[in-house]
């Protein structure tokens, strides 16, 4: 197996974004459907709190455990400090944290993310060997996104990655024969969950689609730990068959998108930093399927309310 450095750029865009989003549609019609309207209006989906999932009526579209709200604060406990100051711009009270069903927006975990962001100057959010100053992600995009070759693109990635994070690449990439692997490092995780793995997989998949534009099928993931109570969430984000207890977190895919060529240029990218988080964390599809289904949001509506979510304005810092 020929084993080449993989581009940190899976957690480098999203700054340690590690988003499940969880996607629910109420099957109601009639006085039902009118009910479930709503209940749909549920402090959840509020910008100014949290709830619990009410899984009678649940039809709030995009929503995310409150487990990752945890996850991404984390850098900022480990360096003391109070972390509900931080859940303020974001609108969700602090009282959600103690309520382990809780679920919020994916708006508010959006606006916490990009806030860490900034008031962390850290892209990595704290999980990284050494800080990732904000820009970083963009940079490396600008530099890579002339490359010939989805595989070229995130090998030189990596390298630049490498050179802001002590000189080591802590992704790489394999080929098997017909199969081509994403495979994360985590023996630099000191974190003590697997926000970190679990964000470079999501990312680094959302990613390497959107270079070659079109959706990269998984043949399964693996983790090398045990099923969190959470693995609803990895069903819905990677549609694939999951291992866990497995020798290595991998993604395994066909290794022919390695050689797919890139065929996004600079006026792509612009749009895609600009859309980042929508890009990284909700779009589960690219080129041909994505265009079809999301690129003008009109050919369904069970695809319009798919790309309903508009972004914050300058999304990436």
């Amino acid at each position: 197996m020929t084993v080449r450095a993989w581009p940190k750029v899976a957690l480098l865009g999203l700054g340690l974004l590690r988003v499940l989003v969880h996607k629910t549609r109420s099957c109601r019609r009639g006085r039902n459907s009118r009910q479930a309207s709503q209940d749909s209006e549920t402090p959840a989906m509020s910008s100014e709190s949290a709830s619990t999932p009410n899984t009678a009526s649940s039809n709030y579209n995009r929503t995310v455990s409150i487990h990752f709200v945890h996850a991404a604060l984390r850098g900022a406990r480990q360096r003391g400090e109070a972390v509900e100051p931080l859940l303020v711009p974001a609108g969700i009270p602090a009282s959600a944290l103690d309520e382990p069903r809780a679920r919020v927006s994916f708006e508010q975990y959006a606006r916490l993310l990009q806030s860490l962001w900034r008031h962390m100057d850290d892209e990595l959010l704290g999980c990284g060997r050494h800080p990732l100053p904000l820009g970083s992600f963009g940079m490396i995009c600008r530099a890579i996104i002339h490359s010939n070759s989805m595989g070229q693109a995130m090998s030189r990635a990596s390298r630049y990655y490498a050179l802001l994070q002590g000189g080591r690449a802590d992704f790489m990439i394999a080929r098997d024969g017909d199969l081509g692997y994403l495979i994360i490092e985590e023996a630099q995780n000191t974190l003590p969950d697997h926000f970190l793995a679990e964000t470079l997989l999501v990312a680094g998949h959302r990613f390497a689609s959107w270079l070659v534009g079109d959706s990269i099928p998984l043949k399964h993931v693996d983790f090398s730990f045990a099923m969190p109570v959470y693995k609803r969430e990895y069903e819905i984000i990677f549609a694939a068959p999951l291992r866990f207890d497995a020798e290595r977190t991998a993604l395994c895919f066909p290794a022919a998108f390695l050689d797919a060529p890139v065929v996004q240029g600079d006026d792509s990218l612009r749009v895609f930093l600009r859309n980042s988080i929508y890009e990284l964390l909700l779009r589960r599809e690219h080129g041909k399927k994505s265009a079809r289904k999301c690129g003008a949001c009109s050919a369904t509506t069970k695809t319009a309310r798919r790309c309903t979510w508009k972004p914050p304005r300058n999304d990436w810092p």
